[in-house]
């Protein structure tokens, strides 16, 4: 489920802690913390609040019109709202792993007790799922587990990815090396040397990348004040943005579809600089080299 609500009668009531639906949420994002938090009674302001006077619906319409006004919204930036849920999904799991992930102080002083911490969480979820949890966390302090990708794996990919990048098409050099591998998933999955879990990435698309899992994850969405004043065309964030860009459009040109295994991909402007366009995430695309041509000087995309 992509929104986990309580009860339209419990929400419009006020009673549930602000502590664990924000003080302008509808919505128990995480409702495995409830265990740790039940102390705070302060409540939360009512969702009828947030709902305009002239427009409030019925308490049973709360989701509905909330999931209207989310796809007003995105409609007006141009994101097709299927595509708006799985990143707000995507959002929605990556703060669940951080909130499972216990300080690192407390996790080199108590190495073995994480059932501990994830009781205290709320982890509730199978034993299995508990496991790869664990497994993950462990991981995560302790990077130096790791392998390196073997030798026939990465000649392999090299042949089925054709010499490219797998996020852009650059062409990739062994000499000198001008890209890395990279895990699809967690190296404490079992299948963590299986070939399909790799995928070799060119330094600027390894770079932006980093450890991420999705693309919602790096919220390349988000620009600084001081940024948007800014008169320089260059951006910090520009290596996570310019990655989410090409795995927001899958791998693929925008206009054409062509994979990279058949073109190299190019983040561009849809609204240009000189047009007025700023260097963000929803005003970027990918494109080909072709479809970039004819796009024009302007470099806004048809």
């Amino acid at each position: 489920m992509i929104f986990n609500c309580q009860s339209p009668a419990s929400l419009c009531a006020g009673t549930w802690p602000r502590s664990q639906l924000g003080p302008n949420a509808d919505c128990q994002l995480l409702p495995t913390t409830v265990k740790t938090l039940k102390r705070d009674t302060r409540p939360c302001r009512p969702v009828r609040d947030l709902v305009p006077r002239n427009a409030r619906p019925s308490v049973t319409n709360v989701t509905q019109f909330f999931l209207e006004k989310m796809h007003e919204i995105a409609t007006e930036l141009g994101i097709a709202f299927d595509v708006y849920l799985r990143e707000k999904l995507d959002e929605l799991e990556e703060r669940r792993r951080i909130g499972s992930l216990p300080n690192i102080s407390w996790f080199i002083d108590h190495p073995h007790d994480l059932d501990v911490f994830l009781d205290r969480v709320g982890f509730t979820r199978r034993d299995s799922d508990r496991q790869r949890l664990k497994e993950r966390i462990r991981e995560f302090y302790s990077p130096g587990v790791r392998t390196k990708i073997e030798d026939h794996t990465e000649g392999e990919l090299l042949r089925l990815q054709q010499g490219r990048c797998h996020a852009c098409g650059e062409l990739l050099k062994r000499m000198p090396k001008n890209y890395g591998a990279d895990h699809l998933l967690s190296y404490a999955s079992a299948a963590h040397q299986e070939i399909s879990n790799w995928q070799l990435l060119c330094d600027p698309c390894n770079t932006g990348k980093g450890d991420s899992q999705n693309y919602a994850t790096l919220a390349a969405w988000r620009i600084s004040n001081s940024d948007l004043r800014s008169t320089a065309k260059s951006r910090n964030s520009w290596p996570s943005c310019r990655y989410a860009v090409l795995a927001r459009d899958e791998f693929r040109c925008s206009e054409c579809k062509s994979t990279t295994l058949q073109a190299r991909l190019w983040v561009k402007m849809r609204i240009p600089w000189g047009a007025g366009g700023q260097l963000a995430f929803d005003n970027l695309i990918a494109l080909c080299e072709h479809c970039a041509d004819e796009a024009g000087d302007d470099g806004t995309a048809r």
